[in-house]
């Protein structure tokens, strides 16, 4: 706290303590006689009695990490889950102004088990799940199940929060998914027809 003693113009003295917000008064002021207003007189005042605040230098932003950039994957015939591979990849954080290191191609593995996953597990799953590899992978009722869910959720917060019409928004987005739905089923019984 500062005591501010000020004389005005019209000859009347007063005072009072304050605290000063960022070296200056935190609201303005006026003379209780003449209503002149003493807030400058005031920061003067304040000005002089608070040590002179020093100079900070900005320190010099420190460097910028980047991640390095993302690596093509290599084609290596077969394709798909690569099981006991010998070259492990790490991608560590590196300051912008390194070059990087240049890539080193996968060692191609010759085990059972990455054969077995590169051919006969994928033949496997693919004659279980009846899909071709170009075929849409959604099923027609999981946008079905997705709009039951949603307009259930949706309905029960438009139930418990006071019927506000923001929940009606869900629930429009929950039909609009039970008819993508509908509409894929009936698109892929006609094409297998």
């Amino acid at each position: 706290m500062i005591t501010v003693k000020i004389l005005c113009g019209c000859g009347q003295k007063y005072a009072f303590d304050v605290e000063p917000y960022q070296g200056r008064m935190p609201s303005t002021i006026q003379c209780p006689i003449c209503k002149a207003d003493g807030t400058q007189a005031a920061n003067d005042i304040i000005a002089r009695a608070l040590p002179p605040q020093p100079i900070t230098a900005i320190a010099p932003p420190p460097p910028q990490m980047v991640p390095p950039a993302p690596r093509p994957m290599a084609t290596s015939g077969g394709g798909g889950l690569r099981i006991g591979s010998a070259t492990a990849t790490t991608a560590a954080l590196k300051p912008v102004g390194e070059s990087e290191p240049e890539a080193v191609a996968p060692a191609r593995s010759s085990s059972a088990l990455a054969g077995l996953v590169q051919g006969g597990a994928r033949a496997v799953l693919r004659g279980a799940d009846h899909d071709n590899d170009d075929e849409d992978k959604w099923k027609w009722w999981y946008y079905v199940l997705g709009g039951v869910g949603i307009i259930a959720y949706q309905g029960w917060l438009f139930y418990e929060n006071g019927f506000y019409t923001k929940y009606l928004s869900g629930i429009f987005g929950g039909i609009c998914c039970i008819g993508v739905g509908i509409w894929d089923f009936k698109r892929k019984r006609a094409e297998k027809n």
